[in-house]
């Protein structure tokens, strides 16, 4: 009879992704991982199998908790202000603004990776875009931006921008600086 698995696997992810993050997949050991998550081998491997299906679990949990703070609320100008107003926030109030996006260092660092894993990042980091341009286009139906505004060309603009915001959050604390990005990101709606 299998054992009972004796820990809440999001918390045990959530402590996890803390080090990946911290740390990157590489410079990340398995000791790391244990001594963090409060398991022991057994329990590691028999949960997670070995360390790069855990950093695909910790990479999907992230995603999932971002995706969940990206969802539209019917009100699309609104819902891509505030989640660019986050970025900024989140600059300086949370561990993002300390180490930056998860998905994005994890993107930056993949030159070692499978080509499969390498497209499955980029997908992950790509949703941003996609994100803003369904967005855009819910705007554009409701008759909030011009009819000429090219959705695509726009979200592309916002994405580099919230990457902008975010990289430059980990060297320069300047949040006039990344508050202009914003805003000169965001004149693209008007």
């Amino acid at each position: 009879m299998p054992r009972v698995r004796e820990f809440d696997v999001e918390e045990v992810l959530s402590k996890a992704m803390m080090v990946f993050w911290r740390k990157g997949y590489e410079n990340t050991s398995i000791q790391d991982l244990l001594k963090a998550m409060g398991l022991n081998k057994g329990s590691l491997y028999g949960s997670f199998h070995d360390k790069k299906t855990l950093f695909k679990r910790t990479l999907d949990y992230y995603d999932y908790k971002r995706r969940n703070d990206m969802l539209l609320t019917g009100q699309p100008l609104k819902d891509i202000q505030s989640f660019m107003n986050r970025i900024v926030d989140n600059s300086y109030t949370s561990v993002q603004g300390i180490w930056g996006c998860f998905i994005f260092n994890t993107s930056m660092d993949l030159e070692e990776q499978d080509q499969a894993f390498r497209d499955e990042v980029s997908a992950k980091v790509r949703w941003t875009e996609d994100f803003f341009y369904k967005a855009l286009c819910e705007a554009k139906r409701l008759d909030q931006v011009r009819q000429d505004l090219d959705c695509r060309a726009v979200a592309q603009i916002l994405f580099g921008a919230v990457f902008s915001i975010i990289g430059l959050a980990k060297s320069c604390h300047d949040k006039t600086l990344l508050n202009n990005i914003a805003k000169g990101a965001l004149a693209h709606l008007k």
